[in-house]
């Protein structure tokens, strides 16, 4: 699984960009150093993020994006001109418009893109979603650190995100990790989840959760029952798996107990 931040004045700076897998570039066209900048990191996979109001550029983007296998072309919105362009020059591009549903999927992918941005009840049915698009060629990109619904009152752990500790639970199904919000923090996001652990409160990490749920009071079949879940309680279901978890973990740091593992991986209530 990669690891994506954006490159800017902000991050240059920052050890962490060395050792992140993908850069995302804002495009300016008043900067004529973005080739050089290209050639000098063959190694790195380089997304240049392109705003409707750039579109008239895309043919010099694709020469650009030519000199280095790595390099993908981010388009802010779907438009068919660029579309053909790119796909005729054989270059990698997708959208940053984000997929929630099946239809979006499936004609994203359908019209070529390299990418796609999985978010709110999609990520409930992230097997089902990388089966298609990965038997496609299509790779998966999500926010783990932002809460994500499409209805403002939805309960917390209703949200799609992704915890720091489930990261390997998700390693098969998701390709890039992509942090969201400021980017002066995206280097503290970035250790957390490399570190794949959080100690205390999930929503001083992840962007729009309001519940204090803690981290370290949820037991292991939190990520399993929500990869495969699929959200059917939205759906006439009256499974309450998750309000159950959430419950269990208040009284679980109320009487101080801690979720530890046994040495065949089951789990057992310890004292913290």
């Amino acid at each position: 699984m990669n690891y994506c931040s954006v490159y800017n004045q902000i991050t240059e700076a920052l050890s962490y960009i060395k050792e992140i897998d993908e850069w995302i570039i804002n495009y300016n066209k008043r900067d004529n150093t973005l080739l050089d900048f290209i050639k000098q990191h063959q190694e790195k996979k380089i997304i240049i993020r392109i705003d409707e109001k750039d579109y008239n550029c895309a043919e010099i983007l694709i020469e650009i994006a030519k000199v280095n296998h790595n390099v993908s072309l981010l388009f802010k919105v779907w438009d068919e001109d660029v579309v053909e362009k790119a796909a005729a020059a054989h270059i990698k591009f997708f959208f940053e418009e984000k997929v929630n549903n099946w239809d979006i999927l499936n004609s994203f992918i359908s019209n070529g893109v390299s990418e796609i941005y999985i978010t709110d009840s999609l990520g409930f049915e992230i097997i089902k979603v990388a089966e298609v698009a990965h038997s496609k060629g299509v790779k998966i990109r999500v926010y783990p650190n932002i809460a994500q619904a499409q209805w403002f009152d939805t309960p917390d752990l209703l949200k799609f995100f992704i915890r720091p500790e489930d990261v390997d639970a998700y390693e098969k199904y998701i390709d890039t990790l992509e942090f969201y919000g400021d980017v002066e923090k995206h280097q503290i996001y970035y250790k957390i989840y490399k570190n794949k652990e959080w100690f205390g409160p999930l929503n001083e990490i992840i962007i729009g959760l309001e519940s204090d749920i803690d981290s370290r009071y949820l037991l292991r079949s939190f990520i399993s029952k929500r990869l495969r879940c699929e959200r059917k309680c939205l759906k006439g279901n009256n499974c309450n798996r998750c309000f159950e978890i959430e419950e269990l973990s208040k009284k679980m740091k109320e009487n101080h107990l801690r979720v530890s593992f046994d040495v065949k991986g089951e789990e057992d209530g310890s004292e913290g």
